[in-house]
């Protein structure tokens, strides 16, 4: 817990992801009380109670500055890096030998299995080892390369498929006359990769071994590149104002002052970087702020140009017309300017040639737009940004990509501190952590939200984030009052102008899906066309952008762009048609959710369906490992739909999506989804008044109380089901509450009132003819006539459910009854038979992703095997069913604990008899 503290010093952390940290997403249902048991300890631990401060949503624990060696570590590779942008080579040595002096051994060692760590963990190496890199790099520079050599050896034998490390020793052993040694590291180099990747060498070690070869001048320590005299003319300096208050984006500056290392190392090489990220995310600034840190190291001068490729301020530029903007800068006469692009952009390279020089060609519209406005020659660099991501300029210059993504949540809160002022900021730490959510860490957003209260200074941050709460104004909020230009909606309306026609209304019709997050099949049936169509609009949007692809065929919409997406859509689409894209993606989920169920509990009853809706098939889903997949992948969009259907008023997808959920609930025990979509469904057919609806969900919803142990709650309702089965004269709805009542009653020791439920409800059941029920009400005669002692009677029972469960393949009723004649077989004493059933259920379990049955399966095992005198075995099989139970927050790990407890309590008291 003081890890995870440490990763988030000064910034609250919630209690879920304390609780994540600490329990691996399953907390018990004692988390809270632990937490604050386990704060109490380190209050007292660390001597200052206060350093630990209970901040909404979670904790916060105070460092101050110079006791986190992680950021100390940080904040002076960065001071590194900026004596870097400086050409200080010593200083840089000095700063980075300080830096790694403060490693001992690995980072959050014996904690990187947690989560939130590991990703630090892995972050730090990563930074480590970069500035291991950096800091041999100003070695070279300094002319050390003779004592390099051990180190870069060692470095090399460590981590031998990082290149940079060999490339370096390559260039040590060739300064130190040795030069084929050099070449003997190329191709051992190669023969790694190519064995264990199966890859070649990447294009800096190729281009290496090659100037090996050839002796070439260039890897010898370099002069500075000599600035042509311009007698007397000043080098154009046409770099807009750095913006005040930058702060963060600590990776994309070491990625550029990495390129910047290599500007003039290839005569005939231009370095570029090619910028992209969506609208608002700060790419002009970061670009701006970094060529003003590095324009002394480009003495002939820096160009600039808007291209406008988004912009209200008129069409793309032209390049004919840049590059006489250009050549005018670099103070060429302007009769002597050709007419033609070909002509000037040759001359402007002509220009250029042995010239230092910084070009910035921000806001880019396409490949080709720039194409004519990059350098010829190595001794210059060009910085490219664009919204686009600029496949075409990367894949014919070989310019490296500077992904510019959303700003962490620390550099989310220090721009805040920046503008608004650490007092109030740090005075109100959860109002400012619910600002950034609520700006969705994009820095525009933060910027002009930081604004309206720096100018406000009587509005608190709580009272900020209670304006920006409602999605029909936030938009509005995010804005300058004096100028239009500078607000969230502008910034994304030029993105959305500029989009085809198709890929235009897809992402308006995105913005009305109700879940986080859309794969490509709901995608397509929402925008009403084929799949093939929609994954190239979907490509198009990520591609400026606009949307986000997380994983494979799934894609997820920044968080104001969804509330910009819904505004489009309410202008620009007309009502009918949202509505009935927003019922078709209803429906497709409705119906592909009663497909799941239908793999995984096929002899289920099921609610009457209207046919799917033209261009709303169900997806298919041909084994219940799919349709488990499936829902796991929806899960949240499935929660959504059905609250967004009981706003909406669709009374029959608000409680039929839950109800054909059930199965799918039951084999995961989403537990809080479970009873959360009921609850949403029991209010939309008590609003419309769907006696029928409320009868089915009032079953579903008391079986999930019972689950959790919840038994009022889980009477309450049962009652209620039979009465209202027998109300509306649903003869199934009764048996079925009868059913599992009878399950609560016999986990609460009321024997006799659950052998008369589940009696009743198998007579219902055989009445009607439904074999299901029928094998459910059998499977629970077994289990109360084992629970009062009666295994024979119990087994009986049992083969009669297993074989009705076989004739409807029900797999999950058929691990569930294997489960219970392996308990009947142990209290008869026949272990065989009983490990034998108890085996084949938690394969059945297993087949089926049913956790809870195989947590079950595996402690009846440990059971068994306890039974035959194989301790060891059964603690092993106990500890597994534990760790599923306490995954599944199940409430019989308490007693598995216990279990385990007493047992190791017993061995040591044999020990010590001993």
């Amino acid at each position: 817990m003081l890890a995870v503290l440490l990763r988030h010093a000064n910034s609250p952390v919630s209690d879920d992801l304390l609780a994540d940290a600490l329990w691996g997403g399953r907390p018990p249902r004692s988390a809270p009380a632990n937490l604050r048991m386990y704060v109490h300890t380190l209050r007292r631990t660390l001597g200052r109670p206060e350093r630990i401060a209970r901040i909404a949503p979670g904790y916060a624990l105070t460092v101050e500055p110079g006791e986190l060696d992680a950021q100390r570590f940080a904040d002076l590779v960065g001071r590194g890096r900026s004596a870097g942008e400086c050409a200080d080579a010593s200083a840089v040595h000095a700063t980075l030998s300080e830096a790694l002096a403060l490693w001992r051994g690995d980072a959050y060692t014996g904690l990187t299995e947690v989560p939130p760590l590991h990703d630090e963990a892995v972050r730090l190496d990563e930074l480590r080892l970069a500035a291991i890199e950096e800091h041999v790099s100003a070695g070279l520079d300094l002319g050390r390369h003779g004592e390099l050599v051990p180190e870069l050896r060692a470095l090399a034998a460590e981590h031998p498929l990082r290149e940079g490390y060999r490339a370096q020793l390559m260039l040590a052993l060739y300064r130190s006359g040795r030069q084929a040694e050099a070449l003997e590291v190329y191709r051992e180099t190669r023969r790694v990769l190519t064995e264990e990747l199966g890859i070649e060498p990447g294009l800096r070690l190729r281009r290496l071994e090659a100037a090996v070869l050839a002796g070439d001048p260039s890897l010898d320590l370099a002069a500075p590149v000599r600035a042509v005299p311009q007698a007397g003319r000043p080098a154009p300096q046409q770099l807009p104002a750095d913006v005040s208050g930058f702060s963060g984006r600590t990776g994309e500056l070491a990625k550029l002052a990495g390129l910047l290392q290599e500007t003039g190392t290839r005569p005939n090489t231009v370095v570029i970087a090619s910028m992209s990220g969506m609208a608002g995310v700060g790419k002009t600034t970061l670009a701006v702020h970094w060529a003003h840190r590095v324009r002394h190291r480009f003495p002939d001068g820096t160009l600039f140009v808007d291209l406008r490729g988004y912009s209200r301020a008129g069409p793309p530029a032209r390049p004919d017309e840049v590059l006489d903007g250009f050549l005018r800068a670099l103070h060429v006469p302007p009769a002597a300017i050709p007419s033609t692009l070909e002509e000037r952009a040759a001359l402007y390279r002509s220009q250029l040639d042995r010239r230092r020089m910084l070009i910035v060609l921000d806001n880019a519209a396409s490949s080709a737009q720039v194409s004519s406005l990059l350098p010829g020659t190595g001794d210059c660099m060009a910085v490219v940004t664009s919204r686009g991501s600029m496949s075409g300029l990367v894949v014919r210059t070989g310019a490296r990509r500077v992904p510019v993504d959303l700003l962490s949540q620390a550099d989310s809160l220090a721009l805040l501190r920046e503008v608004i002022g650490a007092v109030r900021v740090d005075a109100e730490p959860g109002a400012a952590v619910e600002l950034t959510r609520l700006c969705a860490n994009l820095p525009l957003a933060l910027r002009l939200a930081a604004e309206r209260a720096a100018i406000r200074p009587r509005l608190t941050l709580a009272g900020l984030t209670r304006e920006l709460q409602d999605e029909r104004r936030r938009l509005d909020l995010l804005a300058a009052a004096d100028d239009e230009t500078v607000a969230v909606r502008a910034a994304f309306h030029w993105s959305y102008r500029a989009l085809p026609p198709d890929a235009a209304r897809t992402f308006r019709l995105l913005g009305l899906h109700p879940g986080p997050d859309i794969g490509l099949d709901a995608a397509a049936v929402l925008t009403a066309q084929e799949t093939r169509l929609a994954r190239q609009q979907l490509e198009a949007l990520t591609d400026v952008h606009l949307l986000q692809e997380t994983m494979p065929g799934r894609f997820r919409m920044h968080d104001l762009l969804r509330v910009y997406a819904r505004d489009r859509a309410t202008a620009d689409e007309p009502e009918p048609e949202r509505d009935a894209a927003v019922r078709r993606v209803l429906d497709w989920y409705l119906h592909t959710a009663d497909a799941a169920d239908r793999v995984l509990m096929p002899g289920r009853r099921r609610v009457p369906l209207d046919p799917p809706r033209q261009a709303c098939e169900p997806a298919a889903l041909p084994s219940p490992g799919a349709a488990l997949t499936w829902c796991e992948e929806e899960r949240l969009n499935l929660v959504a739909a059905t609250r967004h259907a009981a706003e909406a008023g669709l009374h029959d997808v608000a409680w039929k999506l839950p109800f054909t959920l059930w199965s799918y609930f039951s084999l995961r025990t989403r537990w809080t989804d479970w009873i959360v979509t009921h609850d949403l469904g029991l209010a939309a057919v008590r609003d419309g008044g769907d006696r029928y609806g409320e009868a089915h969900l009032l079953t579903s919803i008391a079986n999930a109380y019972r689950d959790v142990h919840r038994f009022d709650e889980a009477f309450e309702r049962f009652a209620a089901a039979v009465a209202m089965g027998r109300e509306i004269g649903e003869p199934w709805i009764e048996a079925s509450a009868r059913t599992l009542r009878s399950v609560a009653l016999t986990d609460l020791r009321r024997f006799d009132e659950a052998m008369g439920d589940c009696t009743s409800a198998d007579r219902i059941f055989r009445a009607i003819g439904d074999r299901w029920g029928e094998a459910w009400a059998r499977y629970q005669l077994g289990e109360i006539c084992g629970r009062i002692r009666r295994p024979a009677e119990g087994i009986e029972h049992s083969r009669q459910a297993l074989a009705l469960f076989e004739q409807v393949e029900d797999h999950w009723g058929i691990s569930r009854t294997l489960w219970a004649l392996g308990l009947a077989y142990r209290d008869l004493g026949r272990l065989e038979e009983a490990e034998d059933h108890s085996r084949r259920a938690l394969d059945a379990a297993r087949a089926i992703g049913n956790r809870l049955g195989e947590g079950f399966a595996l402690l009846n095992l440990g059971k068994i095997r306890n039974d035959a005198g194989d301790t060891l075995a059964a603690h092993r099989l106990w500890r597994q069913a534990l760790t599923i139970f306490e995954q599944l927050g199940a409430p019989q790990a308490d007693r598995v604990r216990a279990r385990l407890t007493a047992a190791n309590g017993a061995q040591g008291v044999q020990r010590s008899g001993a």
